[in-house]
């Protein structure tokens, strides 16, 4: 069997190693990605559906009219107020007229569990079968218990479930507890009822990974109701096996699959081609193990353009074997291309791209801004003329892109078809990307991660009102006198959320990671603030690191940071201390996110430093440009700075001792 050495996690569970273990000796079903999405030969045929949770844009009956004109088999309906809400009135007579429904368009289904705000509007997945209060997990099992009841109406194949997060202060033995003890009444109900309940591996949840499915198995005596959600993507970001090994490893307990692409260590969902999962072993594994219920397709932030995914998923699962024209080989140029032993050459069909394409919006119209107007003329092109691509497998022809539909008349620039390093007599460092953070416009403050706290404080003060001014002196007074933990919750974490309040949105941050400097911040106390604050008060941690944090103990929230798509969030999360501290692997992989999330690279402190004469961040660069290209999306431009900073320093011929001889 395949194996490969577990990922490390993060103290809640979370995966985000600063070094992910790289696969060990391949199965007959390589780690390494196939060439295209080959439909294997299989002994099952398999039925894929599509979740609502990435249609919310839609009404119920068009998102199931539209899967069924598309040709999936069922749906994965998440229980949510815009998609049969199992809170409001006449809850069995609604599910008859859906069951009806979904018989007439021939679609089957799995209901699931997972709406964000469905029983709690400012608590996300709140509450959980965890939570310390009863009460609250009677909440949560009463709303499986709901799903059950819904489920057995509907004819559907299961109920789907997760454990949640650990609560802040709970112990992992009393979590354990607590998690079967509250799914007792449910699995009572779908015994009852015949339905299956499916727990989903949740990475960051208690129940996290297939061992932990099987310690709650048995600490519940194996009960035959109690059955397994394996998420595809899941298995990719921190299973020690390759997901089709996972999927064979869980062949008796398999009740419900969830399917998307995703990357080692890195939680987010994207779409099928657009990660690092080999899905035709996959599809080949649960066709072998005789797998009958629905393999859904799971990309809950993509309702924006939820059509879209939904047609290119599918034929992306049906796609038939792909056998491009070989590509000729270019005549070597006067350019000096990326070395043959930092970029091995590749196959024309070597698959799919790794990085989704960044959505037109305000960071886009940011890049202008944030080159250097003395960086000089763009790499000129190079003579060569390119050859033709083939179309590329993993993105099915379709009239429509989410974005709108494409100018294909329009000539591409040259630099978005060929990646090479532009001749210079200067350094990567002596390039004009600079390795601070630059100033927001209009903004005359320091840069929080940069800047001391002094220079902050003497810089902020003369720009406060003198309310303002009064209540940042108390607020930094109560964090003096009470750093640490003080009660259930600090005063100062108190002053944290007054601050864009108390002095203006434009000084928040500065504010925030003054308090926190005061308070002496530990890591428990800035991971506690993470955890439960805002967007904006995970910012102000992030920027609070450098100063606070002198070793490697916060990269767990740097890396959560780096999963999110908050795109200020992952900003500020390279910063000095990732710049200190980041392993290269996920250094690298934040490089990647900034260009397909559009944050500019400005905003990666020590940048130049970092990417010199990196041979693995070039071909990685140069991957994600040439498969791009191959797309028909446009390279950013960003890209081309960065990979300019990664050319080894020019060889010097002038003679050895560097002067003319």
């Amino acid at each position: 069997m395949n194996t490969r050495p577990p990922l490390p996690t993060n103290a809640d569970g979370s995966c985000g190693s600063t070094q992910l273990p790289p696969p060990a000796a391949k199965s007959p079903h390589s780690w390494t990605r196939s060439t295209t999405p080959q439909a294997p030969p299989r002994t099952t045929r398999l039925s894929f559906g599509y979740g609502t949770n990435g249609l919310t844009d839609l009404r119920l009956d068009d998102a199931l009219a539209l899967l069924a004109d598309l040709g999936y088999d069922g749906v994965g309906l998440t229980l949510d107020h815009m998609h049969l809400d199992p809170l409001a009135p006449d809850l069995v007579t609604r599910t008859r007229r859906l069951a009806r429904r979904l018989a007439t368009l021939g679609l089957t289904a799995t209901v699931e569990t997972g709406a964000r705000y469905v029983l709690d509007p400012r608590r996300k997945h709140g509450p959980t079968l965890l939570d310390t209060d009863p009460d609250d997990r009677a909440r949560r099992a009463d709303l499986l218990v709901r799903a059950v009841r819904v489920a057995a109406d509907l004819g559907a194949h299961a109920v789907h479930c997760f454990s949640g997060v650990t609560p802040p202060g709970t112990d992992e033995a009393t979590a354990w507890k607590r998690l079967p003890d509250a799914l007792t009444p449910v699995l009572e109900a779908a015994t009852t009822a015949g339905i299956p309940l499916a727990v989903e591996p949740e990475p960051g949840h208690l129940l996290a990974t297939l061992t932990d499915f099987h310690r709650l198995r048995e600490s519940l005596d194996s009960p035959a109701a109690l059955g397994l959600t394996l998420d595809i993507g899941h298995c990719q970001c921190l299973e020690p096996l390759p997901p089709a090994d996972c999927v064979r490893a869980a062949a008796p307990w398999l009740r419900h699959v969830q399917i998307e692409d995703m990357r080692r260590g890195v939680h987010e969902h994207l779409p099928l081609g657009d990660g690092e999962i080999d899905f035709p072993p996959v599809l080949e594994a649960l066709s072998d193990i005789g797998y009958q219920a629905l393999t859904v397709v799971e990309l809950p932030r993509h309702s924006h353009a939820g059509p879209h995914y939904a047609e290119q998923s599918l034929s992306f699962l049906h796609a038939p074997p792909y056998h491009p024209a070989p590509i000729p080989a270019r005549a070597p140029g006067p350019e000096a291309s990326l070395k043959a032993d930092a970029r091995p050459t590749r196959p024309a069909d070597r698959g799919p791209a790794p990085m989704p394409a960044p959505a037109p919006g305000p960071a886009a119209s940011r890049k202008a801004d944030a080159r250097p107007a003395d960086r000089g003329p763009a790499p000129a092109p190079t003579p060569t003329p390119e050859p033709a691509l083939p179309d590329h497998p993993h993105t099915p022809p379709s009239p429509t892109h989410p974005d709108g539909p494409r100018d294909t008349t329009t000539a591409r620039p040259e630099r978005e078809h060929k990646v090479t390093h532009p001749r210079t007599s200067a350094t990567p460092a002596a390039q004009p990307t600079r390795s601070a953070h630059p100033q927001p416009p209009h903004s005359a403050h320091p840069h929080p991660s940069l800047a001391t706290p002094a220079e902050l404080r003497s810089h902020l003060t003369p720009r406060l009102t003198g309310a303002a001014r009064s209540w940042l002196n108390r607020a930094l007074g109560d964090a003096a006198a009470h750093p640490g933990s003080h009660g259930p919750i600090s005063v100062w974490e108190l002053r944290l959320a007054e601050a864009g309040r108390r002095c203006g949105a434009e000084h928040a941050d500065a504010v925030r990671v003054l308090i926190l400097d005061a308070a002496r911040a530990d890591t428990d106390a800035l991971t506690r603030v993470y955890r439960q604050g805002t967007a904006a008060e995970r910012r102000a941690v992030l920027h609070a690191l450098p100063h606070l944090v002198p070793g490697p103990d916060a990269l767990p929230l740097v890396e959560d940071a780096l999963r999110t798509n908050d795109t200020r969030l992952v900003a500020a999360a390279l910063g000095p201390y990732a710049a200190r501290h980041l392993a290269p692997h996920s250094w690298r992989h934040a490089v990647l996110k900034c260009l397909f999330t559009g944050v500019p690279v400005d905003e990666i402190t020590d940048l130049p430093r970092r990417a010199r004469a990196d041979a693995e961040l070039a071909r990685m660069l140069g991957d994600y440009a040439e498969e791009r290209t191959a797309a028909g999306r446009p390279v950013p431009e960003d890209l081309y700075r960065v990979l300019t900073l990664t050319a080894p320093p020019p060889v010097d011929d002038s003679g050895l001792d560097g002067k003319e001889s």
